[in-house]
């Protein structure tokens, strides 16, 4: 950080090395954020929420894949237990 000499106006400088993620919120643009700018910020949280966000697609994914339905079924019918009427 670097403070410079202040001028008789009273305008002064102050440099600070403020990240791109401070950046993209003081310029309203927190719409552009991703999980990649959590990262900078707090690693370990940016870690759960990859975590979770992964855990999310491979609901998805098996929400998407009947196939495991279909077992199931017919496997429940062969033992009896299920009636599809």
């Amino acid at each position: 950080m670097a403070l410079h000499k202040c001028s008789h106006l009273l305008v002064c400088q102050l440099d600070l090395p403020l990240s791109l993620v401070f950046y993209k919120w003081l310029l309203g643009l927190e719409s552009t954020l991703t999980l990649s700018d959590v990262h900078h910020v707090d690693p370990v949280l940016a870690t759960s929420l990859q975590q979770l966000h992964d855990v999310v697609i491979q609901k998805k994914n098996l929400e998407a894949d009947v196939s495991h339905v279909r077992t199931l079924t017919a496997n429940l019918k062969n033992f009896g237990t299920f009636d599809a009427n």
